[in-house]
């Protein structure tokens, strides 16, 4: 059961992680195959240019979304 507690674990920190630094820590760390294929897999696509400005441009949609519902709360 132990095994499958860490695989979790692991899941959950690479869902969590936050900077490359993360990634590295998890990467060295982990004994699951396909978390260092994901991390790989991230790694490739940040450094896509054309991935890394669709990302930006979804983050913005999504930060604007956030305020105008906000603001319309706030008029109520």
């Amino acid at each position: 059961m132990a095994e499958t507690n860490n695989r979790m674990e692991d899941w959950l920190n690479l869902i969590n992680a936050e900077a490359e630094g993360d990634l590295e820590e998890i990467e060295r760390s982990t004994t699951v195959p396909e978390i260092k294929e994901v991390i790989a897999l991230l790694r490739e696509l940040s450094a896509d240019e054309e991935v890394q400005k669709e990302a930006d441009d979804r983050e913005k949609f999504l930060n604007d979304a956030a305020s105008v519902s906000g603001d319309a709360k706030r008029e109520e």
